[in-house]
């Protein structure tokens, strides 16, 4: 885990097989983490694959998307309904993984601007395809102890 106040990486939890030939690290819309992957110096293919949980996941409440657009137009605001409206600290719009040979050239964060209004949060669709290519997104909300939502899916274009 990235800590931000020291900029350095700690680690979480050691994998049960090397991950080292076409590895892959996958955010899957609940928060998990699917690893797979194999070690060639094994002479054998790795059929099994692991699923990291983040602690945070374990916490008693999560931030919850209710309600979210499926389709959201660029440089438009959109609404997600939440009960936790006012502990949002970020909005993000995460591109679903693309991987091969350890290389995923698809996975992005974007990061929102945004408000809360009468309990709704109103984001901003990012306005430049550069940043954020047309396609589908898994939209989350961040609390203010760190911990993400579970995805809603939904169209850039």
């Amino acid at each position: 885990m990235f800590d931000t106040e020291k900029e350095a990486w700690r680690p979480m939890a050691p994998m049960n097989v090397d991950r080292l030939y076409h590895s892959n690290a996958l955010l899957l819309p609940d928060g998990r983490v699917l690893v797979a992957g194999s070690n060639p110096e094994r002479t054998r293919n790795e059929l099994c694959i692991e699923v990291f949980r983040p602690p945070y996941l374990c916490s008693d409440h999560r931030p919850e998307i209710e309600d979210s657009p499926a389709e959201i137009s660029y440089g438009n605001s959109f609404e997600s309904r939440t009960h936790d409206a006012s502990q949002i600290r970020a909005v993000a719009l995460m591109r679903p993984s693309a991987t091969t040979h350890c290389v995923d050239t698809e996975q992005r964060y974007v990061g929102l601007d945004f408000d809360v209004k009468k309990g709704k949060i109103v984001a901003v669709a990012p306005g430049n395809p550069n940043i954020a290519p047309p396609g589908y997104y898994m939209l989350f909300i961040i609390d203010e102890e760190g911990i993400p939502s579970r995805a809603n899916f939904l169209h850039l274009s």
